[in-house]
């Protein structure tokens, strides 16, 4: 009996011992940057697929633009995701709730495995959360 609850604690152990795998790393190590330093975060990810690198004046102008809105935020304070939405086992959209004092802003990443490793297909931010929270209380989505 020792031996079984000795294996299955080993067992235990050993799932925690793995670095996670795809996505779910590019963002936890996201937004672990973007903590200290938003820059650099964007960087990172970005530099995960060589296509958007090219486009050096959008990330230019992502940049500007975040960091002229966490400007007027006041202190991070942390992150939630809102939603999880999957297109087979290739195509995955995840959207965050990027806490400042003032106010939330919304990340919206999206990432695509074209062959065997997870890139950042698209990044997008925006301050409108609460004019979709209000909206979706309105009747008119009011299950019947």
């Amino acid at each position: 009996m020792k031996k079984y609850f000795l294996l299955l604690f080993i067992a235990l152990l050993s799932t925690n011992c793995y670095p996670q795998m795809g996505y779910e790393k590019m963002v936890t190590d996201f937004f672990k940057t973007y903590s200290t330093n938003p820059e650099q975060a964007l960087d990172d990810i970005f530099k995960t697929n060589e296509w958007l690198m090219k486009n050096e004046d959008g990330i230019a102008s992502v940049k500007s633009k975040l960091n002229l809105n966490i400007g007027l935020m006041g202190e991070y304070c942390g992150y939630e995701k809102i939603v999880k939405r999957q297109l087979g086992e290739s195509m995955v959209l995840e959207s965050y709730l990027v806490k400042y004092e003032r106010q939330p802003l919304r990340f919206t990443l999206k990432f695509y495995k074209p062959k065997d490793k997870w890139i950042l297909y698209n990044f997008q931010f925006d301050e409108d959360v609460d004019e979709e929270l209000h909206e979706s209380a309105k009747i008119y989505f009011i299950e019947p």
